[in-house]
C-alpha cells in the first residue's frame, strides 16, 4: 500500500535534484514559515539533558499547559504521537458500520474507516460553491444515510472550508452520530468562532483532535493531543496510548509553546496578510480560479484546460519551490494544485514564477 506524504519528500527532491533541502520553499506541507516558537525553542536547548531520562508517564506539566491553553481541566486532555495516532484509536474505539466524511479532504479518514470494515458515504463539497460545507446538508445526509461519525477537518485540508463551532453544535444536537472534529489548522483563523473544544463539556459525542505539527511548526516532535465528551471513549484511549508515548522533547517544547501568546500573534497576522495579498495577485492574473481559504493554505484551478497542474509543479521545481499537485485528492482533478503561505520575499517568488508559468507556456 501506498504511504501517505505530508508536504514534499524533501529527501526524495535531494536524490533526484540534487537539491539541499534547505534551499526547497517548500509550500506543499502547510507548516507556519515562523518556524516553531522561540520560546520553547530556547526551552529544549536549556533542557537537551533530558533525553537521557524518562519523560513523568502522566505528563502532568504538558497536560496542564495544554488544559489552560483549550480552557478545560488537564485531566481531560489526552496525549498521541501526532494526530495520526489519535485519529487511528478514535475511529477504532468507536468502530462505526457507517461514516461521513467530505469529500475532498485528508485521506487518512478513509484509510482507517476502510480498516474497520466501514461503509464510507461522501458529501462532496462543490467547486461552484467554493466548496463550501452546508450544515443543513450535512445534518439531512447523516440522518437519511443513518451515519454513525461524521468525520470534520475544520478549517477542511485541501479546500480551507469550515464550518463555526454553532454549526457543530447543531450537528450533534439534531443527528444521533459520533462527530469526530480534526483542528489540525484551527489555529490560523479564529478558534473563537470556528474550535468546537467548548463542546466537549455539554456534548458527549464529540472528539476534538489537534496537532503542533502545522501551526506551532514542530512536526519532527510528534505531538497530538485531543479532548472529548465520551467518557468511555477518554477512559479506552488514555489506556490504549502507551506509557511514555511522547518524547521527552515534545514534553519539554510543549509545556512552553502554547503559553507563548506573541508567537501565536505574530503567526496569526502573517498568516492573514499574506494570504490575502497573494489571492489578490493570483486572482489578477485571470489564468487561475483562487478559492478562498480558512487555513494557512490556498487551493486553486487552473482555468485553461489543457494545462495540468504537475506541469506547473514542475517548472516550480526547477526553481527550487514545491506545491502541492491536487489531483490525487477525490473530487478534484487535474488541474487543482495547493500552497501554503511561507515568508514575504517566498511568497513574491511563487506569485513571479506562477505568473511566468503562464506568460510562457
Amino acid at each position: 500500500m501506498k504511504k501517505n506524504r505530508h508536504g514534499a519528500d524533501l529527501y526524495a527532491l535531494e536524490t533526484k535534484y540534487h537539491y539541499r533541502p534547505e534551499d526547497i520553499r517548500d509550500f506543499s506541507s502547510n507548516i507556519n514559515p515562523l518556524g516553531p516558537s522561540p520560546k520553547a525553542m530556547e526551552a529544549a536547548a536549556k533542557n537537551i539533558r533530558a533525553l537521557c531520562r524518562y519523560p513523568d508517564p502522566e505528563y502532568r506539566k504538558l497536560k496542564a499547559a495544554i488544559g489552560d491553553y483549550l480552557n478545560v481541566d488537564q485531566a481531560a486532555v489526552l496525549l498521541g504521537s501526532g494526530t495520526s495516532q489519535l485519529i487511528q484509536e478514535a475511529i477504532a474505539f468507536i468502530k462505526p458500520a457507517r461514516a461521513l466524511i467530505n469529500s475532498p479532504c485528508y485521506s487518512e479518514y478513509a484509510r482507517e474507516l476502510e480498516k474497520i470494515g466501514a461503509e464510507i458515504f461522501e458529501y462532496h463539497l462543490d467547486y461552484h460553491k467554493n466548496f463550501s460545507i452546508d450544515v443543513n446538508e450535512i445534518i439531512a445526509r447523516i440522518n437519511e444515510e443513518a451515519v454513525d461519525l461524521y468525520v470534520l477537518t475544520n478549517p477542511n485540508n485541501p479546500t480551507g472550508s469550515i464550518l463555526t463551532r454553532a454549526d457543530v453544535a447543531r450537528i450533534l444536537d439534531e443527528t444521533s452520530a459520533h462527530v469526530l472534529v480534526d483542528e489540525t489548522y484551527i489555529e490560523f483563523t479564529d478558534p473563537a468562532i470556528y474550535s468546537a473544544v467548548s463542546l466537549v463539556k455539554s456534548r458527549e459525542k464529540l472528539i476534538v483532535i489537534r496537532g503542533t505539527s502545522k501551526f506551532f511548526a514542530t512536526p519532527g516532535i510528534r505531538l497530538g493531543y485531543a479532548v472529548t465528551g465520551d467518557e468511555a471513549l477518554h477512559a479506552a484511549l488514555a489506556a490504549d496510548l502507551s506509557m511514555w508515548g511522547i518524547n521527552a522533547m515534545a514534553d519539554v517544547m510543549g509545556r512552553v509553546m502554547f503559553q507563548d501568546v506573541a508567537f501565536r500573534e505574530e503567526s496569526f497576522r502573517l498568516i492573514q496578510r499574506e494570504k490575502a495579498k497573494v489571492i489578490a495577485a493570483l486572482e489578477a492574473k485571470g489564468a487561475l480560479k483562487v478559492f478562498p481559504s480558512y487555513g494557512n493554505f490556498v487551493l486553486v484551478k487552473i482555468k485553461d484546460k489543457s494545462r495540468r497542474a504537475a506541469e506547473l509543479r514542475e517548472a516550480l521545481l526547477a526553481k527550487k519551490m514545491v506545491i502541492r499537485d491536487c489531483s490525487n485528492f477525490k473530487n478534484l482533478d487535474e488541474r487543482f494544485f495547493r500552497f501554503c503561505l511561507l515568508d514575504p520575499e517566498s511568497n513574491e517568488a511563487l506569485v513571479k514564477a506562477i505568473d511566468d508559468f503562464f506568460k510562457t507556456s
